[in-house]
């Protein structure tokens, strides 16, 4: 039976890594790539309806992406494999979209695919699968993030109602507050409080919110000129939290670093360009059409580098990953500028968390003879200065 044409809507709900992933990727057809979306789509109160992204053949070449030149392992270099985590076959998982990891190594699973939430412990069993029905009966559950809190708490990112509190071993709590909008990015400093990356309509800016979701302040530093595609671009850009509160933030378009303290001033900016990054050099039309988006998206992105993610390794060590079409790099630099590694690092499967030392990459092997998809397994590997 050959499958349906898929509307636009349909392309726009798929989410980035699952496209990243051809064994994924089968199950949306070959329109998948063309068009995709965070899948955080928006209320119709004057904001957008969905947060667009998209990626096309021209940026993402799947036939070749899991290739590099040569035989290079810059990676093995500077990562060992620790162990590979096998999750818990008991419950289904379609894709690791998120992953989070606390002080005791539980894994937080966020699956946008199936909308579940899960915690698995360092093993792979499964402790809990998250749920807000016990709190909040009828509660429209959607998940688009789930992210420990400093005192172990977890908070979860969902589409309208916007978020919801758990305890650390998976039990609700509640709502967080009603003004809350879901960011692109979150973290957290020492004190509970939140710093959100958000693309809103209302401009692209860093919010630092309370510990339940209530603005305390905006601030941040964007660049005007590339506006429109930071905000319809969900895959890229990063912001995080060290330990003394400081805040790291940075944009799809640059490998370069702001810096503010904890109250959201900026202090200082630093980074470092690879030989390989190739900048986006303009911008998205500020256009409500998609396909005129797509078209444009496709001009832009031939041959560019996206920023996609910036991560706390260590306590003061920052880890940034880039995506060139062809391959993922990364560099990594102390919380001062100063780069760490010798070499330029590249390879095939995207790093999903890094942390406390470690590096997180979920790995999505071939179906059986049935044509089942296993869950996927966490291959964690150790940096090594």
């Amino acid at each position: 039976m050959q499958p349906t044409e898929p509307n636009l809507l349909q392309l726009l709900i798929v989410p980035c890594n699952a496209l990243l992933n051809p064994k994924l990727r089968s199950r949306y057809g070959n329109h998948a790539g063309f068009a995709l979306s965070s899948a955080r789509p928006l209320m119709l109160n004057g904001l957008r309806f969905v947060q667009m992204i998209v990626l096309t053949a021209s940026f993402m070449n799947f036939g070749s992406s899991m290739q590099l030149e040569g035989n290079r392992d810059e990676f093995g270099e500077y990562f060992k494999k620790v162990r590979t985590v096998q999750l818990d076959p008991n419950v289904v998982v379609g894709q690791v979209t998120h992953l989070d990891i606390d002080a005791a190594n539980h894994l937080l699973v966020t699956d946008m695919m199936a909308k579940g939430v899960f915690i698995f412990d360092a093993e792979g069993k499964l402790k809990k699968k998250l749920s807000a029905e016990p709190c909040h009966p009828g509660f429209n559950w959607r998940p688009i993030r789930a992210v420990y809190s400093p005192n172990g708490e977890i908070f979860l990112i969902n589409s309208a109602p916007w978020g919801f509190r758990f305890k650390n071993d998976g039990d609700c709590l509640g709502p967080v507050d009603r003004s809350f909008r879901p960011p692109s990015h979150i973290c957290f400093q020492p004190s509970g409080d939140i710093v959100g990356y958000y693309t809103l309509d209302d401009g692209n800016c860093l919010r630092k919110l309370t510990p339940l979701g209530m603005e305390i302040k905006k601030f941040g530093v964007f660049p005007d000129e590339f506006k429109q595609i930071i905000s319809r671009y969900d895959g890229g850009g990063g912001v995080i939290c060290d330990l003394e509160g400081k805040i790291y933030q940075v944009d799809m378009v640059s490998p370069d670093i702001l810096v503010y303290n904890q109250n959201g001033e900026l202090e200082r900016k630093f980074g470092r360009t690879p030989p390989y990054y190739q900048r986006i050099s303009e911008d998205l039309p500020a256009s409500s059409n998609p396909m005129e988006i797509i078209r444009s998206f496709r001009k832009i992105m031939q041959g560019k580098t996206v920023t996609t993610s910036l991560y706390l390794l260590g306590a003061k060590t920052l880890l940034i990953q880039y995506m060139d079409g062809v391959s993922f790099g990364l560099d990594i630099l102390d919380i001062n500028g100063k780069r760490v590694v010798r070499k330029d690092i590249r390879y095939k499967n995207m790093i999903i968390q890094a942390k406390n030392g470690f590096v997180y990459i979920a790995v999505q092997h071939e179906p059986d003879k049935s044509g089942n998809l296993p869950n996927p397994v966490i291959d964690i590997y150790e940096f090594r200065q």
